[in-house]
């Protein structure tokens, strides 16, 4: 079977591609490593908390077995 030789979706548009700054790209570096650092802070603060509640039942459990003792 041979190939259709135009295109089947029918003429399109010819695409133009804009150039891009430097400033443009060294903005969207600085946002990515915004994100990035703001992501980490998450992880940081959710594994303090996750820490902290565990210390927190360990004493919660020794105090009960001193008080059953």
């Amino acid at each position: 079977m041979s190939r259709p030789t135009s295109n089947p979706t029918g003429p399109h548009e010819p695409v133009t591609f804009r150039n891009i700054s430097s400033g443009e790209i060294e903005a969207a570096i600085r946002e990515g490593r915004r994100l990035r650092a703001e992501a980490f802070g998450h992880w940081l603060r959710a594994g303090n908390a996750a820490l902290r509640g565990y210390a927190a039942g360990v004493a919660l459990r020794m105090r009960r077995r001193r008080v059953a003792g």
